[in-house]
C-alpha cells in the first residue's frame, strides 16, 4: 500500500521538469496543495520544448512555450519570480548533461529546499531520464540532504496502462515486444511509495494543463498538429489526470565530509 505523503507537503521544494506542461502533467495538483500549506515552491525547466512540433520554427515554438509555461505556473498559483528557464535545447539534453548539471547544482546552492521532484529514472524519453540523472547527480554533489520525489509521465505510455495496438496480435514477435515493455509497468507500481490525493485540485491541474495550448489543442487548427489528447484515444492523458499523483520518493543524505 503506498504512503500518503501528506506530512512532507508544507517543505519547501523545487520542481524540476525536463520540458514545460512536465510540471503540472506530473505534479501539479501536488504544487496546488503544497502552496496552499504555505511551502515555497519554484519550478525549473531544463529546455525550451521547442522540438515538440515541426510545423512552426523552433524559436518560435520555444518562445509559445515559454509563456505557456508560466501562465499554467500562475494558475497552480506559483508566483512569476519562482519559474525559472534553462534553455537547454529541446530533445537534445543528454548531450547537455555536463551544463545541465552546473546550471542545477548553481540553482541548488542559491535557494533553501527540502525537496526535489523530478520526472522518474525509468521513463522512455531520452530528455526525461537525462533530467533524472542530472538532479540525482547534483544533490549528490552538492552534499545537502534533499529529498527526491520522481514523478511519472511517459512511464504510463504502454501496456497495460493504455490499450495494446491491435497490429501487435497480428505479429507475434511484435506482440511479445509489447509484452515485454509492459511488463515492468506491470510490475514497477510497487516501487511508487507515495501517493498525494488531488481530488480537490484536479480541477486547478485540468485548467493550468489547458495553459499549455500547443500542448493540448491543435494549434491555430491545423489539423495536423499532434495532441496529448491523441495519444492511445486519450488513454494516456487520463492516466495523467487521475485524482492521485505517484512517486517514487527517498531521501539523499549528504556526503561526510573527511
Amino acid at each position: 500500500m503506498k504512503a500518503k505523503c501528506v506530512d512532507d507537503l508544507k517543505r519547501p521544494a523545487v520542481i524540476f521538469a525536463p520540458h514545460p506542461d512536465d510540471e503540472t502533467l506530473g505534479c501539479g495538483g501536488t504544487i496546488v496543495r503544497k502552496l496552499a500549506l504555505g511551502a515555497k515552491v519554484d519550478v525549473v525547466f531544463f529546455t525550451d520544448g521547442s522540438r515538440s512540433h515541426s510545423l512552426l520554427p523552433g524559436n518560435d515554438l520555444a518562445k509559445i512555450r515559454r509563456e505557456e509555461a508560466l501562465k499554467a505556473c500562475g494558475v497552480l498559483g506559483v508566483e512569476e519570480k519562482r519559474v525559472h528557464f534553462f534553455d537547454l535545447q529541446d530533445g537534445l539534453l543528454a548531450e547537455q548533461d555536463v551544463k545541465g548539471l552546473t546550471l542545477t547544482q548553481e540553482f541548488l546552492r542559491g535557494i533553501e529546499v527540502q525537496e526535489a521532484f523530478v520526472t522518474y529514472r525509468h521513463e522512455p524519453l531520452s530528455d526525461h531520464a537525462a533530467a533524472n540523472r542530472i538532479v540525482r547527480k547534483a544533490i549528490n554533489e552538492i552534499g545537502r540532504p534533499i529529498s527526491v520525489w520522481e514523478y511519472p509521465i511517459w512511464y504510463w505510455d504502454r501496456w497495460p496502462w493504455i490499450p495494446m495496438d491491435k497490429g501487435y496480435w497480428r505479429h507475434p514477435w511484435g506482440m511479445t515486444k509489447a509484452i515485454a515493455q509492459g511488463l515492468p509497468g506491470a510490475i514497477l507500481p510497487g516501487r511508487f511509495n507515495c501517493t498525494v490525493d488531488i481530488s480537490k485540485q484536479l480541477d486547478i491541474k485540468r485548467a493550468a494543463l489547458a495553459q499549455h495550448r500547443t500542448q493540448v489543442t491543435r494549434y491555430n487548427g491545423d489539423p495536423a498538429w499532434t495532441t496529448l489528447g491523441d495519444l492511445a484515444q486519450g488513454r494516456f492523458l487520463d492516466m495523467l489526470l487521475q485524482p492521485q499523483e505517484v512517486f517514487f520518493k527517498y531521501d539523499v543524505r549528504a556526503k561526510k565530509v573527511g
